[in-house]
Parts: C-alpha cells; structure tokens; sequence
C-alpha cells in the first residue's frame, strides 16, 4: 500500500486509527480507499472541524442513489471503525449508524424442463 496522504484537520485521529488497525491486522487496501475518500469530504465540507461529528457520520452513511446498500456498507465500513475507536477515547459518543440490509430481490428463477436440459446438453456436446 502506498504511503497514507490525508489533509484534512482530523487526519491525526485518522493516522492513529490507521496505526491502531495495522497494528491489530485488520487494515486493508478497501479501507484505505475509503478513508481517503472521506477525509477529502470531511475537508470540503467541514473544513474547519478537529472533531469527528455525529453530522459528519450522518452525512456520509447516506446512501447514494446509484448504490446499493452492499456498496454502502463497503463504503461506511472504515467509518463505522473509526467512530467506535473514536467513542473508545472520548466522552461524547457518537451513535453509529446500523449495516443497510439487502432488498430482498425481486429474481425469479427459471426452471429448465427435462427438455429444455436434454436439449441444451446435446447442443453443447455435439458442437465441440
């Protein structure tokens, strides 16, 4: 992994979650991905803050129109960390937001008749 650059006024709670998660062995090229993503937000919309804000999570746990909750979820999962390491060192808790769940799918399977799989095997051995 490349050196870690963030430049927003919270990136020393970030570098010492960072330490912190390598050092436990649970840091990864996703996570990095993500926290980089959400220090550049939380330096564009919340220049000014030192502090991990329960309106920063809130904000960022919003799901896009164009994801889908396991996008989210993959999206939030490093913030999600960094808010209950955050909560471990400081009185103010912030409430983290739960795992979207999945929709359950609107699939409907196609059942092949005996047929249709005859069919479809003779094909597949006869055109080879």
């Amino acid at each position: 992994m490349n050196k870690l650059i963030l430049k927003s006024n919270l990136a020393p709670l970030f570098y010492d979650f960072l330490k912190y998660r390598k050092a436990s062995k649970k840091w990864s090229s996703t996570y990095q991905e993500n926290l980089i993503r959400f220090d550049k937000y939380c330096l564009e919309a919340y220049p000014s803050e030192i502090t991990l804000q329960q309106v920063m999570l809130d904000d960022w746990f919003q799901q896009s129109r164009t994801e889908i909750a396991a996008s989210t979820n993959t999206r939030t999962s490093v913030i999600r960390a960094l808010a209950k390491y955050n909560n471990s060192f400081f009185d103010k808790q912030l409430i983290i937001p739960e795992y979207l769940k999945e929709l359950n799918s609107t699939y409907i399977p196609y059942f092949f008749t005996q047929e249709q799989l005859q069919n479809s095997f003779y094909s597949l051995l006869h055109s080879i």
